[in-house]
């Protein structure tokens, strides 16, 4: 089965590039492809670079060029939901784009309304992966906003919580998922806490970076090996 591993840093795809067994690396343009195998799994891993048109290009390339079969959008997020702390990982049932906006309320409120919704067989995998290692307390089913803006005040996170009740923002999920659901690729979102979204973030997520991909990385390495041997069929619910 031919999966792949999308982040938008390198930092985000590390820990499942460092996993690989005989990994080799090429490039797309100014991406570098690391290909290589987890277990039966053959895997193709890259940093898409931050934002929502280069996350999208970046999926359909993937799609295009290597035919693959399920994707892991991973690394880290904001909290929008209070009751998240640094260091939770939120495992996507939805994603939506915060920032599309038709300048009609009417619609925006219809738009609320229309949540990507993540492939059950991989949500359920990813999940059972996380019971499985020592972050099951962590890990929770949720939404994934995101927008090409850096949510760093307490203004417009408590905004984002009041208007789409979303649990974490990033900047590429909604696209690549997006791109996915036109394609019939099934995808899932792993996401860890690296900061509150507000007037503290961006020191917030230089310290945490690192420790938070890790675990996001932990989740999608677990959940790879369950994946050994099943069909893309039998990934769905």
């Amino acid at each position: 089965m031919l999966v792949a591993v999308v982040g938008a840093l390198e930092k985000e795809v590390r820990p499942v590039v460092e996993a690989m067994a005989t990994a080799k690396a090429s490039k797309w343009g100014r991406r570098t492809l690391h290909q290589g195998r987890i277990g039966d799994s053959e895997l193709v891993v890259v940093a898409c670079g931050v934002g929502k048109v280069k996350a999208a290009a970046c999926a359909q390339y993937l799609i295009d060029r290597f035919s693959i079969e399920a994707l892991f959008c991973i690394g880290v997020a904001g909290a929008v939901n209070p009751g998240l702390q640094t260091g939770d990982i939120v495992i996507s049932e939805k994603t939506g784009q915060h920032d599309f906006d038709l300048g009609d309320p009417r619609l925006l409120k219809k738009l609320r309304r229309r949540w990507l919704k993540a492939d059950g067989g991989l949500v359920k995998l990813a999940m059972e992966a996380a019971r499985e290692s020592d972050l099951a307390h962590r890990c929770r089913l949720g939404a994934v906003l995101t927008g090409d803006q850096a949510i760093v005040t307490e203004e417009k996170r408590e905004s984002l919580w009041a208007t789409w009740h979303g649990d974490c923002v990033d900047m590429e999920s909604a696209a690549v998922a997006e791109v996915c659901r036109m394609n019939g690729v099934p995808w899932v979102i792993v996401r860890a806490i690296s900061d509150s979204a507000g007037d503290d973030s961006v020191a917030e997520f230089g310290r945490n970076l690192k420790q938070a991909a890790s675990s996001a990385g932990q989740v999608v390495l677990l959940a790879l090996r369950v994946i050994d041997g099943r069909s893309k069929s039998s990934l769905r619910p």
